[in-house]
């Protein structure tokens, strides 16, 4: 079945949001935290001035959360570039001689090392 109004789903579908980045989110709510703070300095009515307060809280709330999450996807980035890098890169040369079982004892510790002191 043909749709019965073309016109309507174009308009529709150029009305539908495509998802923001970090940085549009972070510039409108910018925009919108100066517009709050304006606003209370100019509040006569003490009722505007709360909603005020209230709204430049709650906007400072998410500002800082976005802030926090940009920095962890910057840092993330890092290191998933970084493990990219390495994933490739031996860990060890090829001529390391492998290792004993560790300390107290093992095949690659010294003499007398981890048993005490050594009297004559």
């Amino acid at each position: 079945m043909a749709n019965p109004s073309p016109h309507a789903a174009r308009l529709a579908k150029r009305r539908a949001h495509k998802p923001l980045d970090l940085d549009a989110v972070l510039r409108i709510l910018t925009s919108a935290v100066r517009e709050a703070e304006r606003l209370l300095y100019e509040a006569a009515d003490p009722d505007v001035t709360l909603r005020c307060v209230h709204a430049l809280s709650q906007a400072c709330g998410q500002y800082a959360k976005l802030i926090a999450v940009g920095e962890y996807e910057t840092r993330l980035a890092r290191i998933e570039q970084w493990m990219e890098i390495s994933a490739n890169a031996p860990l060890l040369p090829a001529d390391t001689p492998p290792l004993g079982r560790g300390r107290n004892g093992a095949a690659d510790d010294p003499p007398g090392h981890g048993q005490g002191p050594q009297w004559p």
